[in-house]
């Protein structure tokens, strides 16, 4: 079995459309699909845009880090053009994909 997921945008700031509690609704959903590979010990494959932002920042690079290290599970990140400074692969690690690689 393998988990595919899309287009997960994480990010610290509400979108205008939402007026939930975003960043922890946010968190739930992140937390389910990482269980949902963990328990299946499968990997999980996100093709394309995992942040929002190609340079995060500071804070979601360690939220991310931090909830990954929590799972054992393998994750596979194709980037998105939301992941590549200036839409140039070229700077991927300078980048928040590229923190986490």
């Amino acid at each position: 079995m393998i988990i595919c997921g899309a287009d997960f945008h994480i990010r610290k700031t509400r979108p205008k459309s939402r007026i939930d509690d975003f960043f922890s609704a946010q968190e739930n959903k992140i937390r389910y699909i990482f269980q949902l590979a963990q328990d299946n010990n499968c990997p999980l494959i996100i093709a394309g845009d995992f942040f929002e932002l190609a340079r995060p920042g500071e804070f979601l690079n360690q939220w991310i880090i931090n909830l990954i290290g929590e799972y054992s599970i393998q994750i596979f990140v194709v980037p998105g053009q939301h992941d590549i400074p200036n839409h140039n692969l070229a700077l991927i690690n300078d980048s928040g994909l590229g923190v986490l690689a």
